[in-house]
């Protein structure tokens, strides 16, 4: 900053006051300048310099061929750091980079004195040691000298940049929002005012409304659009201007003109408050789309649905009342077919008893007779088992397994020893189950190891059980992995199956064997596999030709209906 050259300080009561300016001016040497010292500056120049140091508007003085200047507190914020060596230096040398624009102006004040006016004039200054964009409203004035000529140049001036930026940002997001509007991809519209004038409104809006752009645009919405009227619409638009609070409807029915008529339509809209930087309401946005094809479409299809279920039901209803009808019948015919087939097996009982010695061929008759009673009664008991499984009425309990094996271990005694089997089994859970069931399951796979035996190899059945983790839960299809399993396992080193019959022995009266090699009905698994659906479980086999087979059970540790 440049020393200001100081001189004998004279009192003069125009100079008085005027702040730091005030007192740089007074003390400044201006004997020194073209101006000379103030006691011999003329009236005008006092009058003027006294009404610039006492006023807090800007402002500023050039005065003289040279157009030195001087200015007061006020012009300090826009001459930046320019001050103060500025005081009292030519026009053209303080503002060098803007003179081209501002010295035509101040000439012609001088020349022609007449005063000038400019309003936002943009000027590119530097004040700061950068050059900016700066805005500026000002007027210079002439000074009249008493001899009638122009001293100087009376200037007031106000900074406008940030108003100027202010109104460029503001004009520069409203034109995003219009570009916004109109290239959206839903219906949108700007209602400006109380009256909800619709001053922005792209295509798809127009076409929600059903009129034409000429008839709304710049109109109040309610006198362009009379058919919305007195649907509630006007009330949700004044509070939402009222209270700026933001209201969504969705798949509102709305009366509006389509094809020349009015017709129901089903829009989904958003009214949004506009707030201005005042936080002002000014109007409102709308968002809309119209859903009424989705809506019609989705009530075509909630009718096929509700046809459908009901369809369905009286489908699941009328198979319920058959499925009922045939394990009453199978149930019935169950009973009353094995009265005859034990008749059949008692005649011939007494008829070889009654003829006494027969010879071979005779016997062999009666035999078969007696074999295939048997046979038959068996099968009929079998199918009347099969046919009670699926009653619902039976309770479950908590059955510990380990003490149903032995006990079913003892009705297989003879049988065991015959075979010379060994069964190993270390220990097994207590379940929530169907207590004769699960007595079922256990003697039909006990059962079907000591069947199907190997000649010359001793049997041996393994039974083991271990608690099934939910990831392994998830390999079958048929669990439910939110549920917790045992898996019970029967190994024994029998006859087999070839893999690809592993799903094949759950069938009702599939075998793999003939008669003559292996006895049975061919409905054991069957009523094992219905058994551990029954559970809520599963069962699967796993097996080789002449390697034994293994039997999982999968059955839940509780019932599902019953975890707590």
């Amino acid at each position: 900053m440049e020393t200001l050259k100081t001189a004998k300080i004279t009192k003069h009561s125009f100079l008085e006051g005027g702040g730091e300016m005030g007192e740089l001016i007074r003390q400044f040497d201006w004997r020194l300048t073209t101006m000379r010292p103030p006691e011999n500056w003329p009236q005008s120049l006092r009058t003027s310099v006294n009404i610039m140091l006492n006023s807090r508007f800007p402002m500023f003085i050039w005065w003289g061929s040279d157009m030195n200047m001087l200015y007061n507190d006020g012009y300090r914020a826009i001459i930046g750091d320019k001050h103060p060596k500025s005081l009292a230096q030519p026009g053209k040398v303080i503002w060098s980079e803007i003179w081209d624009e501002i010295g035509p102006l101040s000439d012609s004040v001088m020349i022609e004195g007449k005063s000038t006016w400019a309003e936002d004039q943009l000027l590119y200054i530097n004040r700061r040691g950068y050059t900016e964009e700066s805005y500026f409203t000002f007027s210079y004035s002439p000074i009249q000298t008493e001899l009638g000529t122009i001293g100087g140049v009376f200037c007031a001036v106000t900074e406008t940049t940030e108003k100027v930026l202010a109104a460029k940002r503001l004009a520069k997001s409203e034109s995003n929002l219009r570009n916004m509007i109109m290239q959206s991809p839903v219906a949108m519209c700007i209602l400006k005012g109380p009256q909800f004038v619709v001053e922005i409104s792209n295509e798809k809006m127009i076409e929600i409304f059903g009129r034409t752009e000429a008839d709304v645009m710049a109109t109040p919405l309610f006198e362009g659009l009379p058919e919305a009227k007195e649907q509630g619409l006007e009330a949700l638009l004044h509070k939402a201007y009222s209270t700026g609070e933001r209201f969504v409807a969705n798949e509102r029915l709305i009366n509006l003109p389509r094809n020349g008529k009015v017709q129901p339509t089903f829009i989904n809209f958003v009214y949004e408050p506009l707030k201005e930087l005042d936080s002002t309401i000014s109007g409102i946005m709308a968002v809309a789309i119209d859903v009424t094809e989705q809506v019609y479409a989705r009530q075509r299809i909630e009718e096929v649905v509700t046809e459908r279920t009901r369809e369905l039901g009286e489908a699941n209803k009328k198979l319920q009342q058959n499925n009922n009808e045939l394990k009453q019948f199978a149930y019935i015919a169950s009973h009353d077919l094995q009265e005859p087939v034990r008749k059949v097996l008692t005649y011939a009982e007494m008829l070889e008893k009654s003829v006494g010695q027969v010879d071979d061929k005779s016997q062999k008759y009666l035999n078969k007779i007696s074999s295939s009673s048997r046979r038959m009664l068996a099968l009929i008991r079998d199918v009347l088992t099969f046919s009670q499984l699926s009653h619902e009425r039976e309770e479950f309990h908590q059955v510990d397994l380990m003490s149903l094996l032995e006990s079913i271990k003892s009705d297989f005694e003879l049988l065991i020893e015959e075979k010379n089997a060994s069964i190993i089994c270390t220990s097994l859970p207590v379940i929530s189950a169907i207590p004769l069931q699960m007595s079922q399951l256990f003697s039909n796979l006990l059962s079907n190891a000591l069947k199907f035996t190997r000649k010359e190899v001793v049997p041996e059945i393994r039974i083991s059980s271990s608690l099934l983790s939910k990831e392994e839960a998830k390999k079958y299809l048929q669990l439910n992995p939110s549920v917790s399993y045992y898996n019970i396992e029967f190994t024994d080193n029998g006859i087999g199956f070839n893999q690809q019959n592993a799903q094949q022995i759950f069938d009702i009266f599939q075998r793999l064997h003939s008669q003559s090699e292996y006895h049975g009905t061919g409905i054991g698994l069957a009523i094992c596999k219905k058994i551990a659906l029954n559970h809520k479980g599963n069962i699967s086999a796993k097996s080789s030709l002449n390697s034994g087979a293994t039997f999982n059970i999968f059955l839940p540790v509780e019932q599902p209906s019953r975890v707590s």
